[in-house]
């Protein structure tokens, strides 16, 4: 068994140890990280194998996965522990799915909670949209200044809190 495995939709291992060629759909191919040496779908017939992630693990310490998965029908997917994932779908779209606060490493940080999502700066400044509309922008403490180049326009009221 190795640290570094792998699977495709093309090879099944099958009862008798023989791996045979059957072409499967949709075509995928995953690369993956092991820390523990667990056996994938092509090393075990049957029983617990590792995918290369860490709720799919049948080790009893189940850190340190890394994935990479070229699918013909998701595009291709990179994952690492905790089930962060990087996702280029067929149709050019970038999806990224941090199971936590991301962390950008300029030292920015995106939150997602339920419908609302947050830009906090390192210097404390934060922008928050709304899932009802509404868009907030904090300065460190509440006491740096906004500043607006150009022309600044609204619509609806304008009130002071």
């Amino acid at each position: 068994m190795a640290r570094i495995n792998g699977v495709n939709s093309d090879y099944h291992l099958k009862t008798n140890g023989e791996i045979k060629e059957e072409p499967g759909t949709p075509l995928f191919m995953k690369l993956f990280i092991c820390p523990y040496k667990q056996p994938s779908a092509l090393e075990k017939a049957s029983g617990p194998v590792c995918t290369g992630t860490n709720t799919a693990c049948p080790a009893p310490t189940k850190t340190g996965h890394a994935m990479v998965e070229l699918n013909q029908a998701n595009g291709i997917t990179l994952m690492t522990d905790n089930g962060n994932s990087l996702n280029v779908d067929q149709a050019g779209n970038i999806q990224l799915n941090p199971n936590n606060d991301l962390k950008i490493k300029t030292g920015f940080t995106i939150k997602v909670t339920g419908n609302t999502v947050s830009l906090e700066s390192p210097g404390g400044a934060k922008v928050v949209l709304q899932a009802n509309g509404n868009v907030d922008i904090f300065t460190k403490n509440n006491a740096g200044n906004v500043v607006v180049h150009g022309n600044l326009q609204y619509t609806g009221t304008l009130a002071k809190i």
